[in-house]
């Protein structure tokens, strides 16, 4: 019987959960029943891959990414200048202003003036609730509605904010290297116990850090978004590591074991959120462990790489809204 890597307490049929490795919010579908029981999965859940998911829900919103049922990223805040206000972006691209607009005027009991509304039924909600406060005001509602102008405005550029990092964004990063490595070996668990009270609520040294090396270690095509993540172990180099990215953008290494006295190891998985599908890469990986290492001692995220592949990420997002990827 599996126990909860986390807890300890056997996993059974009453308190099994799906563990997403790479989380369900951000479009992961590669899962385990094996790892970690519902009570520490809800603590999570509420914790740590909330900060993750929240972290990364504008690409995920801009790619429109569907959950396994059928849910859909949550709509974001974003500014545009042109217009300098503050609008709401929906799932896979579409702006809306971020609250109706109602100017309007008391002219002898009745209104008078103009509405933006950002919906058809919106605006019948706002003529009814007009009709309500001023007696005299006696609208023929239903074709108030359907000869409203739809207005198309030009937003220019749109900006929301971004971030890298923090505490519980890298701990999430953590388990997902260590649910990957334990869902492929399960007698891998001795070389990352440590781990565990890191990832429950922080305790233990850094053991995450960005991670932009020269080459892309899986080689994205054209048209493709990744997630991915390589374990490896090695015997002579005394090390265990993972690295793990998110949407080609967000790249970390994970220090698993720096002392790894294992033999040698290997895993990897590549999904495509545009395809929806996992991808096979030949993965050819090989740094020194000493520069792996030295990552943890960086004080500040390398703004300028991180800032250069969303940059990239977000022009296919842009493209993908205009149909030249398949939904």
């Amino acid at each position: 019987m599996p126990k909860c890597y986390i807890c300890q307490r056997d996993i059974t049929n009453e308190n099994a959960s799906e563990e997403h490795i790479f989380l369900n919010a951000i479009g992961g579908r590669l899962k385990s029943r094996d790892l970690i029981c519902r009570q520490c999965n809800d603590v999570f859940g509420s914790g740590i891959d909330s900060a993750l998911a929240a972290q990364l829900n504008y690409l995920a919103n801009m790619f429109n990414i569907r959950h396994d049922r059928g849910g859909r990223p949550q709509p974001m805040v974003v500014y545009s200048k042109k217009l300098n206000r503050e609008m709401i972006c929906l799932p896979g691209g579409v702006y809306q202003f971020k609250d109706p607009e109602v100017d309007i005027i008391n002219s002898n009991d009745v209104p008078k003036g103009t509405i933006n509304a950002r919906s058809r039924r919106e605006l019948r909600v706002i003529l009814k609730g007009l009709k309500r406060k001023y007696p005299n005001f006696s609208p023929d509602i239903d074709s108030m509605v359907d000869n409203a102008l739809a207005v198309h405005y030009d937003l220019g550029e749109v900006s929301t904010p971004i971030s890298g990092g923090g505490d519980e964004v890298l701990r999430c990063v953590c388990k997902t290297a260590v649910n990957f490595l334990l869902m492929k070996d399960r007698n891998m668990e001795s070389y990352v116990a440590h781990l565990f009270h890191y990832i429950r609520n922080g305790e233990g040294d850094k053991c995450v850090a960005f991670y932009y090396p020269e080459e892309d270690i899986f080689a994205p095509l054209d048209n493709e978004v990744l997630h991915a993540i390589l374990v490896k172990g090695s015997k002579a180099d005394r090390l265990l590591y993972a690295y793990v990215q998110f949407f080609n953008a967000y790249k970390y290494a994970v220090i698993l074991n720096a002392d790894y006295n294992g033999n040698d190891f290997k895993e990897c998985y590549s999904f495509d959120v545009i395809a929806r599908k996992e991808v096979k890469k030949e993965v050819v990986f090989f740094t020194a462990a000493g520069e792996l290492i030295s990552l943890l001692d960086r004080t500040s995220p390398p703004m300028t790489e991180i800032t250069s592949a969303i940059v990239k990420v977000m022009a296919m997002a842009i493209d993908k809204q205009s149909c030249n990827y398949p939904n």
